[in-house]
């Protein structure tokens, strides 16, 4: 887990008032809301990362054009820092390390990220996720995600407290594959306290 310090970077210095559009990933704009109150006259552009936000405001060359990026992807495409550490509290990001072949081993507090897909149909996810409420098990996480080229259809990314090979977990996941579309684990990882 690495903590993320936002900046507001642009082509050049320009006044804030001067901000017309402000580039970023969705999530930072969470993570800043009150810089972009300060800067109502500007409109907010999604970009897929943070870095893509600064590579085009940098191609773009207008200084009313900015971005919330990192203090690296400002310094990587030339980009002024206007202001630093624009974030409304202290952030983080989980990053994992995906290998090409499975290794069974227990890990200290596992936590097991799985998706699946389930029926468009009202209750459906209800269905999906009870196994592991009437279990005891907690889902630390659970987000839609659509699915390419199926307007309006989603699968969901979640992670369970355990590992899949605990028999509460396999019994879940079981239960769970049985009144889904699709299931597939993705992996398992170490997981750490939450922050306070």
């Amino acid at each position: 887990m690495l903590p993320i310090r936002h900046c507001l970077a642009a082509p050049e210095a320009v006044p804030l008032d001067e901000i017309r559009i402000v580039r970023s990933h969705p999530s930072a704009f969470d993570q800043c809301r009150d810089l972009l109150a300060r800067l109502p006259q500007a409109s907010v552009i999604a970009a897929s990362t943070t870095a893509d936000a600064a590579q085009q405001a940098a191609e773009d060359g207008d200084p009313t054009v900015a971005a919330i990026v990192s203090l690296e992807a400002a310094r990587i495409y030339c980009l002024t820092v206007l202001v630093d550490d624009v974030s409304d509290s202290p952030a983080f990001t989980r990053f994992v390390s995906i290998a090409p072949y499975t290794r069974i081993n227990r890990v200290h507090a596992a936590r097991t990220a799985f998706t699946f897909a389930t029926d468009h149909r009202p209750g459906a996810l209800h269905v999906a996720i009870e196994p592991f409420a009437r279990a005891g098990l907690d889902l630390v996480r659970l987000v839609s995600r659509p699915l390419p080229a199926t307007p309006w259809k989603y699968r969901f990314d979640a992670v369970v407290v355990g590992h899949p090979l605990d028999p509460l977990v396999r019994v879940a996941l079981q239960e769970l594959e049985a009144v889904t579309r699709t299931l597939r684990v993705v992996g398992v990882y170490e997981g750490h306290e939450e922050q306070a």
